[in-house]
């Protein structure tokens, strides 16, 4: 039912309230270079580290209903996982 669906949405919306508080965290303490204007719509961030390197954080698939986000980051030349 409509109502169900509703009820669904809400408690998705909730679970993310987690990650999207990361998100606004990053957003607040850090030189986002990409996005340019980051929203929650954006899942992605490159963070400016040092004056050339940048990290870049990508949250992964979710794997279960806990809501768990590895983060993969990346800089020009190295790769490293962060779980």
């Amino acid at each position: 039912t409509l109502a169900n669906v509703h009820s669904q949405f809400l408690l998705n919306v909730e679970a993310l309230s987690e990650f999207w508080s990361v998100l606004d965290e990053i957003d607040e303490q850090t030189w986002v270079l990409e996005p340019e204007k980051p929203t929650r719509a954006d899942s992605m961030r490159r963070i400016a580290i040092d004056h050339p390197p940048s990290i870049q954080l990508h949250p992964s698939t979710i794997i279960s209903r806990d809501i768990k986000l590895p983060y993969r980051c990346s800089s020009p030349g190295n790769n490293v996982s962060i779980k």
